[in-house]
């Protein structure tokens, strides 16, 4: 405790989840687990494991709680199979009916909102056939509605998207298609980085790609199994494209800011462009182009770039 190891917990995982056979034993209702994470947060309120304080007896202290033992330890909601704001509306409902404005730690007991988001053809993923692109499914503008959500009522509160990608192998319902000359791993990398740069223009703070390595030999893959940006063990965890993508991404984006959105579309073309920025030098600025179609399509673009005074 306070050695500073550890500074994210994250309280159980995929507590809304419908797809296990011993389903509704696994699921929670939102005011259900905003009860436990009231208590895991802080003891609710410091009012669960009462004992005296050694060091004054006459007082009463708590030994519940992420916050009693550790008050820098940042505890983040687990994250949600579905990314429902209303699951998360519902939470903050039985808050404020049951945790008093004025507490020590807050009103509303989490410091980061998780949610999870795989896309597919089908809403529900599991009745997919196979994946479509981030643009496709629209996720920028989902992702904008919980930053919203949180800008209105909770500003501190990170946004987490703890859990997102795309399998290789052809019998997922989140697979990624070949598209022209571009092979699945091609097509892979592209709607990782892609889906990557959606979220960071939406407003999130983290967003972790599952997974880092596949757990089976293609093609006897299921879902989720083959989502690394590595092969197998059989394979020695060989790089795909989408691991030099990814961490291409990483080291060139490295320091900067999303600065603005300067895409445009017309009736046979559509053309992302997002700029970052330097915040240590406003001259420094790299564009992100690309465009967010899923066919064979090829079209002329001319960019038009800031001098450094610009």
């Amino acid at each position: 405790t306070g050695l500073g190891n550890v500074t994210y917990l994250e309280d159980w995982n995929e507590q809304d989840k419908n797809y296990y056979p011993n389903f509704p034993k696994t699921f929670f209702e939102p005011a259900a687990y905003a009860a436990m994470l009231s208590a895991d947060f802080d003891g609710h309120e410091e009012t669960l494991g009462l004992m005296n304080d050694p060091d004054s007896p006459s007082n009463m202290i708590s030994t519940v709680g992420i916050k009693n033992a550790d008050p820098n330890m940042q505890v983040v909601m687990g994250g949600l199979t579905d990314a429902d704001l209303q699951y998360i509306r519902d939470m903050v409902t039985w808050f404020k009916a049951n945790r008093s404005a004025n507490a020590n730690f807050g009103q509303i007991p989490l410091d980061a909102i998780n949610i999870h988001i795989y896309v597919g053809d089908n809403s529900q993923v599991l009745a997919s056939t196979f994946g479509i692109s981030p643009e496709s499914a629209g996720i920028r503008t989902i992702l904008q509605e919980f930053v919203a959500y949180r800008d209105s009522l909770m500003p501190e509160t990170e946004l987490w998207l703890s859990e997102f990608g795309y399998d290789t192998n052809d019998n997922s319902p989140i697979s990624v298609p070949t598209i022209g000359n571009n092979d699945n791993y091609e097509v892979q990398g592209q709607w990782i980085v892609r889906f990557y740069l959606e979220t960071i223009a939406a407003g999130f703070d983290r967003a972790i790609l599952f997974d880092l390595r596949d757990i089976c030999t293609q093609p006897a893959c299921a879902l989720f199994q083959s989502s690394g940006l590595l092969e197998n063990l059989d394979s020695l965890y060989r790089p795909k494209n989408s691991w030099y993508y990814t961490y291409t991404m990483k080291n060139v984006l490295k320091g900067m800011n999303f600065d603005s959105d300067l895409s445009t579309c017309s009736d046979t073309t559509c053309t992302k462009v997002y700029r970052f920025i330097d915040p240590q030098n406003n001259n420094k600025k790299v564009y992100a182009v690309w465009s967010p179609t899923a066919t064979d399509t090829s079209y002329q673009y001319q960019l038009s770039l800031e001098g450094a005074n610009g």
